[in-house]
């Protein structure tokens, strides 16, 4: 990854992390190497011979001498040797940084990425080494493993509990699999599924295994195999409880319970306890109104036409990637698109590896394991492009939706402009329970303290100098509309939306902030997150919680009217008018219910309205 563009020559600065003034002496060193060997400084990396790349990755004699001996010498390190220089320094938090930032995996040099010591290939079994046998695919593996006939009883029982877990991993479908796949490579779905065979071969029985969304990443087909499985456990003498929206494993199961009838604080209560037929009659069941027909998620009656001939296209030609090979698709620009597919079918590697980290290399950012691809065209009407998958919006507690959507500081000039801040002397910083002087001093705004139990989970208690308000008394003491911030924080959007209606009263600056406030409430109550607080924080939402507040973002109007952008941000440039942003959703419907996801389908419509380019992975 430190040479992430090869196409670059080396005084045009292929070796991209010797680029900056901190590391500008080791391009020196590099260019003045290569002038002593002769190897030219203007010509594509790539164009160079192997056994000058070699020289400029490996060092001088292929970095077999030491490093402190190469440096005080003056002989060339190798790009290699600069890494390992650094290995040595991880003590320091900004080289952890820049090594994380340059690491990708690669086959290891001594085995070849097999794993095994070489004594480990004197043993055969059906004539294949460990290694050999790892490779195969589970089909593969299985057939070969049939036809083994032994009579020596310590081999039988191990051969037959490897059949008999191979059986399972093959009945859901994962037969193209082998055993050496890294399990980070894996889909959403081909995990569940892995680890649910994990669980049956075991053996257990009077267990209670909970289940949460175990159709995630799962085909139709595959959603068939999954309740064979889990019928499998219920067979064994074991209890499945299940959390889950699909269709197909509700109606499924031997009894349902149902919690709503809303979301947040409108849930909570139990609509329903029996088998599913009953489910069907109960009137206030949103799930019994899909089941039973009553509500369903309406189909477009006109759909974008997609004309070849004048229309934007991305097309991707001879991708090589997993079980890619070779493919060639089109996919239109503008437009909704859905890639679709049984598990394991190569969804994820043509969206994820192939069309995503080739545009970002397009666009001049680092990309781990680049992909093979003969070319990919109708990128230049691409003005950027997103990921925006169900992973967390943020690691700490202290970031909030109001923060997220860029309308806090509009809150905080509301509340600083009212008669009691103003004769106490608060600014708009005072409100702020992330910095300033106003949040509570011993809580740092946090409104509770975490106390560590040592060897139990740790224990999260109530601030009790601010009672949880997280903030001091004089700031509490300046409400706006008759609310204090921290009653504004404890909020849902819903709520805030009518308490920032605008009204004749308010002043042309402060009806500008109740508009944009209100514009941004009025997209997450859209979307269906109304329910959401003003105050939680967003470590704490779901993964489909977080993808649709993402969605939100990219809704919501961009603040054009400050003429110099808030410190610490950059004042956005305009993109030219006949590009466009493409958003990459994985799976977004997991994790929602029906009603969520009639929600979530006129969002993405939305986006494509506004001129976006929407390219969807779904089941």
């Amino acid at each position: 990854m430190a040479l992430p563009d090869r196409t670059l020559t080396i005084a045009g600065g292929v070796v991209k992390p010797w680029q900056t003034a901190s590391f500008e002496e080791c391009q020196q060193d590099l260019e003045k190497a290569c002038r002593k060997h002769r190897i030219p400084l203007e010509v594509p990396f790539c164009e160079l011979s192997p056994a000058h790349q070699k020289f400029v990755l490996e060092g001088q004699d292929g970095s077999s001498r030491e490093l402190s001996e190469l440096w005080d010498s003056g002989d060339w390190y190798g790009v290699r040797g600069f890494f390992r220089w650094l290995e040595t320094k991880t003590y320091k938090m900004h080289v952890r940084i820049l090594l994380a930032r340059y690491r990708a995996y690669r086959p290891c040099p001594t085995c070849s990425g097999q794993r095994y010591r070489p004594e480990t290939t004197y043993w055969h079994l059906s004539g294949k080494t460990l290694p050999e046998l790892n490779s195969l695919s589970l089909t593969e593996l299985s057939t070969l493993l049939q036809k083994i006939k032994t009579n020596d009883v310590s081999a039988q029982t191990p051969l037959e509990n490897i059949r008999h877990r191979l059986r399972f991993l093959l009945s859901v479908g994962l037969g193209y699999l082998t055993l050496d796949r890294p399990t980070r490579t894996l889909s959403g779905g081909e995990l569940q599924r892995v680890n649910l065979t994990g669980c049956l071969g075991t053996g257990l029985t009077g267990t209670l295994f909970v289940l949460d969304e175990p159709s995630i990443g799962l085909h139709p087909r595959d959603t068939g195999r999954l309740l064979d499985l889990l019928r499998e456990l219920r067979a064994a003498g074991n209890t499945v409880l299940v959390v889950e929206h699909d269709e197909t494993v509700i109606r499924s199961a031997e009894n349902i319970l149902e919690l709503g009838p809303g979301s947040g604080g409108e849930g909570g209560q139990l609509l329903y306890a029996g088998p599913p037929a009953g489910l069907l009659k109960v009137k206030n069941s949103p799930t019994g109104a899909y089941l039973s027909g009553r509500r369903t998620i309406p189909l477009p009656s006109t759909r974008r036409p997609c004309p070849p001939k004048g229309h934007p296209w991305l097309r991707v030609q001879g991708a090589d990637c997993h079980n890619l090979k070779n493919l060639t698709a089109s996919f239109p620009l503008r437009r909704l698109v859905a890639v679709s597919g049984v598990s394991g079918s190569g969804k994820s590697t043509l969206v994820h590896e192939v069309i995503y980290k080739t545009l970002l290399h397009q666009m001049g950012r680092a990309v781990e394991n680049l992909p093979s691809v003969k070319s990919i065209t109708g990128h230049d009407t691409i003005s950027d492009v997103l990921l925006v998958d169900q992973s967390p919006l943020s690691q700490t507690p202290r970031s909030t939706p109001l923060l997220y959507l860029d309308i806090y500081d509009l809150v905080r000039e509301l509340y600083a402009s009212t008669e009691e801040a103003q004769s106490a002397g608060l600014a708009a910083s005072a409100f702020s329970f992330n910095a300033g002087g106003g949040r509570c001093e011993r809580c740092g705004g946090m409104g509770y303290e975490k106390v560590s139990m040592q060897f139990l989970s740790d224990v999260f208690v109530t601030c009790p100098t601010c009672e949880g308000h997280r903030f001091q008394p004089h700031v509490l003491a300046a409400p706006y509309r008759g609310k204090s911030i921290s009653q504004l924080l404890e909020m849902s959007a819903a709520e805030a939306l009518l308490h920032f209606a605008p009204d004749e009263s308010l002043t042309p600056r402060a009806r500008e902030c109740h508009l944009r406030i209100c514009q941004a409430l009025s997209l997450l109550i859209e979307v269906g997150l109304g329910y959401l607080r003003c105050g939680q924080p967003l470590s704490q939402l779901s993964g489909g919680e977080a993808q649709r507040l993402k969605l939100v973002a990219h809704l919501a109007p961009q603040n054009q009217a400050d003429e110099t952008p808030r410190k610490g941000k950059k004042k956005s440039t305009s993109t030219p008018s006949n590009t466009s942003p493409l958003l990459i959703l994985d799976e977004p419907t997991t994790g929602l219910h029906l009603d969520d996801v009639a929600l979530l389908i006129r969002l993405l419509h939305r986006l494509v309205d506004q001129g976006a380019s929407i390219l969807v992975i779904e089941h």
